[in-house]
C-alpha cells in the first residue's frame, strides 16, 4: 500500500482488528489552528502538531492525569472537547476562587477553582483557600484519588471516576492526613471538605481509559502462559 498526503497537514495509518477478527486499516488527519480573540475564523497554522503517537500524561502513566491520548483511534463516532489549561485570577488579581467556563457550539461546562487548602489538624478541619492568579485545571487535581493504610498494605480504595486526583481517603487514618492537599475544582460553589464523600471530578482534560465508565467498556482479557 501506498499512503500520499497531500493534505498539508498532519495525516497517518494503523492497522486494527474488529472484535470478530476483520481487520481494519485506520487514516487519520489532524490540523493545528490558530484561534483568533476577536470572533473571527481560525486560520490554519502556520506550525502543525505532530501526530500523538501514545497516551501522554502529565507525570506517571496510568498514576497521573492523561494529557493527550493516541490519534490513532479504530473509531471516533463523535467529537472530543478537551482543554489542557489553567484557571486564571480574575483581573489577574490574587483570588480564593475563580469560576471557569467552556463552551463548544452548545456543549457547556463550567466548575469553580479554588486555591490550594491543606487538612490543618486531626478534626480534618481546613482553612480558607490560599489565594492564587493562575493554578493547574487537571483531573491531577480535581476530586478523586487511591486511598490505602500503612497497617494494611493490602488493602486499597481507589475513586473508580477519577484513581489519579485527590481528596479521597476513606481508608487513611486522620492523623496521616494532616497536610494533604484538597481538590482544587469542585463541581458546586463550595470547596469541597470531606474524604469519604460522592463528587464528581472537575476538569476539562481527558478522562482516562482506566477512569470509569470508561474502563467498563475495556471487555475481558485471559492472561496466558
Amino acid at each position: 500500500m501506498e499512503f500520499v498526503n497531500q493534505s498539508g497537514v498532519e495525516a497517518g495509518w494503523t492497522l486494527g482488528f474488529e472484535p470478530d477478527g476483520r481487520e481494519l486499516l485506520t487514516v487519520v488527519v489532524k490540523a493545528t489552528y490558530n484561534i483568533p480573540a476577536n470572533g473571527q475564523e481560525p486560520t490554519l497554522a502556520e506550525e502543525q502538531m505532530n501526530l500523538v503517537q501514545g497516551d501522554e500524561f502529565s507525570g506517571e502513566p496510568g498514576l497521573s492525569a492523561p494529557l493527550h491520548e493516541s490519534d490513532y483511534s479504530h473509531r471516533k463516532p463523535r467529537c472530543d472537547v478537551v482543554l489542557n489549561g489553567s484557571a486564571y485570577a480574575p483581573g489577574n488579581l490574587p483570588a480564593a476562587a475563580a469560576e471557569v467556563s467552556l463552551r463548544v457550539g452548545s456543549m457547556r461546562k463550567s466548575f469553580s477553582v479554588f486555591g490550594d487548602r491543606r487538612w490543618q489538624d486531626i478534626m480534618l478541619s481546613t482553612g480558607d483557600p490560599e489565594p492564587f492568579t493562575r493554578t493547574p485545571i487537571s483531573y491531577d487535581h480535581a476530586y478523586g484519588g487511591a486511598d490505602s493504610n500503612e497497617d494494611q498494605p493490602e488493602k486499597v480504595a481507589t475513586y473508580p471516576e477519577n484513581p489519579v486526583g485527590k481528596g479521597y481517603h476513606p481508608i487513611r487514618r486522620r492523623s496521616a492526613l494532616v497536610g494533604e492537599l484538597l481538590p482544587n475544582t469542585a463541581e458546586g460553589r463550595s470547596p469541597i471538605s470531606d474524604t469519604k464523600g460522592h463528587h464528581r471530578p472537575m476538569s476539562f482534560g481527558p478522562v482516562g481509559r482506566n477512569f470509569s465508565p470508561r474502563y467498563k467498556h475495556a471487555g475481558t482479557y485471559k492472561i496466558g502462559r
